[in-house]
Parts: C-alpha cells; structure tokens; sequence
C-alpha cells in the first residue's frame, strides 16, 4: 500500500520569538517493512539532517531574529509492505550502526507516568506479549479507541 502524505506544524507566537532552536523527527526511512519515495522537509532557516541513537533521521534548524509564525511541512510517499506472516520481526540496526538502548526509555517520570485508566487499557495487550502479533494487536485497540478528528 502506497500512502501520500502531507503533514503540516504551525506555530503562533502572542509575541514574537527572537531565537528557537528546533529538532524535527518527520522523516520516516526505509526499511524492510517500508520504501520512503521523494520525501521534503521545509522550514525557515538552513535545516541540516543528521541520525538519532536509533538509526531515526532527525532535522535540526534555528530561527533566529523576531518571528510570530513558524510553518514546518514534511511531504512525500511511503510504500509500506504486509507483516502478516512475519512474527518476532525486529528492525535491527546496519552493521556498525549503534543504538540506544530501549531501558533508557522504560522509567516514567511524574510528566510520562499513565494514568491508571491506561494502564487498565494497556494491561491485557502487554499481557499477551511483546512479539509482533501482540503489538499490532495493542495497536489495532488503540485505533479502535482513539478517534480520528480533523484540525
């Protein structure tokens, strides 16, 4: 399946900014599951690319002088391929490539702690297991549950 997508950030200031430093992660990359096609980020300013500790493509750029409206767009197309039939599929790191560590992510903080209801939610998918089927399962119950609403 072929997806065109067009993602657009704008950012009003009540007053203007005189300096932003901004870090971008709106560049999926190809992969096993996945072929990325054209892909184009814009924003003000000079935006350079550089990799996350996870092989993620990241953009960086800085807004320097007053400005009241910040517009960053992210276009291209994504062909993505069938994982049925793919259990335990991980996407491992190139060679030579490092990686940071999921652990790190695993402490929540008194701001990334879930509530009790999603941990109520949560609890019978983890249950299941960490595999790919018992992901795409969690997955397919938060689609289930959160609803698509435009602007």
């Amino acid at each position: 399946m072929k997806y065109k997508i067009h993602h657009k950030t704008v950012y009003r200031y009540a007053e203007p900014v005189r300096r932003g430093v901004h870090e971008l992660r709106l560049e999926p990359r190809t992969g096993p599951l996945q072929s990325v096609h054209a892909w184009q980020v814009s924003a003000p300013g000079n935006l350079s690319s550089a990799r996350d500790g996870f092989g993620n493509i990241i953009h960086n750029f800085t807004v320097s002088g007053p400005a009241s409206r910040i517009e960053i767009v992210a276009t291209g197309e994504v062909e993505v391929t069938a994982v049925a039939g793919m259990p335990g599929f991980y996407d491992l790191p190139d060679a030579g490539e490092a990686r940071v560590s999921p652990l790190y992510f695993v402490a929540p903080t008194p701001m990334t702690a879930a509530p009790a209801e999603m941990q109520a939610f949560a609890a019978p998918f983890l249950a299941a297991g960490h595999d790919l089927p018992a992901l795409l399962a969690l997955a397919d119950g938060i689609a289930g549950r959160v609803r698509y609403r435009a602007n």
